[in-house]
């Protein structure tokens, strides 16, 4: 059965003409599901391992490894939602899963088996991002209640990576130097770099105390995410060294329902969702040094770029027939 359902998933990775939008200099491959109507991909290596989660034709949503146009199902704890969010190049994939009693934890997937990674003290914790020395980054919550906390977990330890218990972090990047981005709230939510036991606030693109996001991190130490400016809209930030980048073009419209920057690569290419001229409506983009690129235009429904590796291959969602698939977008050789 599981062959069957391999194959099908091979057969059905073919290039889209027109579904999810033609973009120049782009080929879009439609990654398919795990036999049910909806996926989505989060994350991309340099060896083109794609993961995420799918619908299966039961309606449950599980976590998937893609490579060379065979989806794979990685399995649960039992539980009927699970996705992955991350994965290096030793394909070392984590995310989150649901056991059998309702929580959620994070995991860690390597050749087959799925590890429980635990919890700082909770019933929760999610995993995002992974690093080449097998260092984990996220979030979980503890014995002080509700809040999460930004975790690192490193050969079997789960480290809290420090915020007041009546405060929220979350971890959602790592690079291979063990500096780690991510978000953090006392008064506001601030975008936050944490890194041998000392966090670093990043600022704002807003005066004051804007609301900012950090989303990932590359080895060069630049960060990417998006902040409130001062009429409350959200742009698009590249920082580094200290400063904070406004990546937003003058022409696009913004708003607080959706665009953020998710990803950013050693060559420094951004990529992440815009909003379109219809409210709550996004579309996947990439930022290549000032040049923005329209990888699924607006016009082929709501879309979204969520990794990039350094060959410049995308990963995110768009729509095919009225679902979220999971979606690579190759640039041409």
């Amino acid at each position: 059965m599981k062959a069957a359902l391999i194959l099908s998933m091979a057969i059905a990775a073919v290039l889209l003409v027109g579904a999810a939008g033609a973009t120049p200099g782009y080929a879009t491959v439609d990654l398919g599901t795990l036999g049910g109507t909806g996926s989505y991909a989060s994350a991309i290596n340099d060896r083109g391992q794609i993961v995420g989660s799918s619908s299966t034709a039961s309606g449950v949503f599980r976590p998937f490894l893609w490579q060379d146009g065979v989806m794979i199902d990685l399995g649960t704890f039992g539980g009927d939602w699970s996705f992955a969010a991350g994965i290096n190049e030793r394909g070392q994939v984590v995310g989150t899963s649901q056991t059998s009693s309702g929580e959620y934890h994070a995991f860690l997937w390597e050749k087959g088996e799925l590890t429980d990674l635990g919890t700082l003290g909770g019933g929760f914790s999610s995993a995002t991002e992974i690093n080449e020395r097998g260092q984990v980054v996220g979030c979980s919550t503890g014995p002080w209640g509700q809040y999460n906390h930004a975790f690192l977990w490193e050969s079997g330890v789960m480290t809290d990576l420090g915020t007041p218990a009546t405060d929220y972090s979350c971890a959602a990047g790592i690079n291979d130097r063990g500096q780690v981005a991510g978000t953090s709230i006392s008064n506001t939510f601030s975008a936050v770099v944490w890194h041998d036991g000392v966090s670093a606030d990043l600022g704002s693109l807003g005066t004051g105390t804007g609301e900012t996001w950090a989303n990932a991190i590359n080895n060069r130490g630049q960060v990417v995410g998006y902040s409130a400016i001062e009429t409350g809209e959200f742009h698009w930030f590249l920082w580094e060294d200290g400063e904070m980048t406004d990546l937003t073009p003058d022409s696009t419209s913004f708003s607080p329902s959706g665009p953020a920057a998710y990803d950013i690569n050693e060559r420094g290419q951004v990529v992440g969702t815009l909003n379109g001229p219809t409210p709550n409506d996004t579309y996947a983009a990439l930022w290549d040094h000032g040049s923005l690129i329209e990888l699924a235009p607006f016009s082929a429904g709501q879309s979204s770029a969520n990794a990039i590796n350094n060959r410049g291959q995308v990963v995110g969602s768009a729509q095919v027939a009225g679902n979220s698939h999971a979606m690579l977008w190759q640039p041409a050789k």
